[in-house]
């Protein structure tokens, strides 16, 4: 113990005195790296809000698009011999198309880790981050599909309904 009590008192009596330029290396070494983590900050908070309004818009336009059939529904199960509004439901169908490429874009252009050497915890956060959003776009467009299925083969019983009904033979 009392090597080391001596090892210790030695190294705290050591001058260790850093020439200016050395001082001034470090010191911007040091800026330059809270620069950087507050470059990665903003960044990712700038994604995080863009990811939100997107997703806030796609909720909005699901809404619309929702409300927008349960009147078309509502129309055709008050006027069954309008035949405008089944080929309308068509277009909408490619609304939904277009909707869906959207969504593939969108998913396949999140945020990964960047490449540069970042802390471990900055980039565990962006994962973790990310994940939950992907997760939910890829829920809501399995929605999406699955509505879709559901549409188009409500539209083709309709179809075959009205093939049976009338025959112009």
């Amino acid at each position: 113990m009392g090597v080391i009590y001596k090892i210790l008192k030695q190294q705290r009596h050591l001058s260790m005195e850093l020439n200016t330029a050395t001082k001034c290396k470090v010191q911007a070494a040091i800026k330059q790296r809270q620069l950087h983590r507050l470059e990665q900050r903003t960044q990712q908070e700038h994604d995080e809000s863009l990811a939100e309004q997107q997703l806030q818009q796609l909720c909005r336009f699901l809404a619309e698009n929702a409300a927008r059939k349960k009147r078309q529904r509502l129309k055709l199960q008050q006027d069954p011999s309008n035949h405008e509004s089944a080929t309308h439901s068509l277009a909408g169908t490619h609304d939904m198309d277009l909707l869906m490429e959207q969504l593939s874009t969108y998913s396949d252009a999140t945020p990964s880790p960047s490449p540069t050497p970042s802390p471990a915890s900055t980039s565990n956060r962006a994962v973790t981050s990310a994940a939950p959003r992907v997760s939910i776009l890829l829920k809501i467009r399995h929605q999406i599909f699955e509505r879709k299925r559901q549409r188009q083969r409500q539209l083709a019983e309709l179809v075959k309904q009205r093939m049976v009904v009338w025959r112009p033979w």
